[in-house]
């Protein structure tokens, strides 16, 4: 339903012009300049592994909405900790507090020069209605949701198989292993199983996760900008992204 055959054409109103003099849209470096991207996608599909692959090969920002919570409370002050508190109690922090960080992000240099990547926000239809009233507020329009779409079976393989460094959210597994078994890559701290890794949970997490974000996908089909991106692991996941990518700019020609 949700599968498009061909990368869109991007319509005049969707997204506005570079205003770079003498912008080309055939130069790779012109392109990334104006990349506006979200990530759909299951618990376990990858998501933060393709947008680190889509910052290292195209400059773009990597914006993740648990990192940006993570950050907020590192930095404490009012702010970080009410979001603390929120956590800290079970609750989920508000929507206005994460288009908050999230337009924090979009206002930098990096991403208004570079574009942006965002994962792990919208999940819902009502985020993703205030999320494009917030990047037209902004004249950052979105260009492409791209759903990363996984069989059950893989991601249950994979949240079973993960460990986590708790602080950082940084995730690790038997593809994707630590240079020291058991040890963060960054800091040398040791890695967590999450306690709520188990086949049960992870199959209601799922149920909710369906039911929260098909009228995510409905809602970007109906605007053209779903691009469903088949992906039984990352590499093959992220070679498709890459020709998607490519479709875009050859659209701009």
């Amino acid at each position: 339903m949700h599968s498009v055959s061909r990368l869109f054409r991007v319509p005049s109103n969707v997204i506005s012009k570079p205003r770079l003099k003498g912008y080309c849209p055939s130069e790779h470096a012109r392109f990334i300049q104006v990349a506006r991207l979200i990530l759909i996608g299951a618990p376990g599909s990858g998501k933060g592994t393709q947008a680190v692959k889509l910052h290292n090969e195209y400059g773009v920002q990597a914006i993740s909405s648990g990192d940006l919570l993570r950050k907020v409370v590192a930095e404490g002050g009012p702010l970080g900790t009410e979001v603390a508190h929120q956590m800290e109690n079970g609750g989920l922090v508000s929507d206005k507090i994460i288009l908050q960080l999230i337009q924090r992000e979009l206002d930098g240099k990096v991403a208004r020069q570079k574009g942006w990547v965002l994962d792990g926000f919208p999940r819902t239809l009502p985020q993703a209605e205030k999320l494009d009233a917030v990047l037209e507020e902004m004249e950052q329009p979105l260009q492409a949701a791209f759903y990363l779409a996984i069989d059950e079976n893989v991601i249950f393989d994979r949240i079973k198989d993960r460990w986590i460094h708790a602080p950082s959210g940084r995730t690790y597994s038997p593809w994707s292993p630590p240079r020291v078994e058991g040890k963060d890559d960054v800091t040398g701290e040791p890695l967590v199983k999450r306690a709520d890794d188990t086949l049960e949970t992870i199959r209601l997490r799922l149920q909710a996760y369906h039911q929260k974000t098909n009228p995510v996908l409905n809602y970007y089909e109906s605007k053209g900008r779903l691009i469903t991106i088949p992906s039984p692991n990352s590499d093959v996941g992220y070679a498709r992204i890459k020709e998607k990518m490519q479709d875009l700019l050859d659209s701009w020609r």
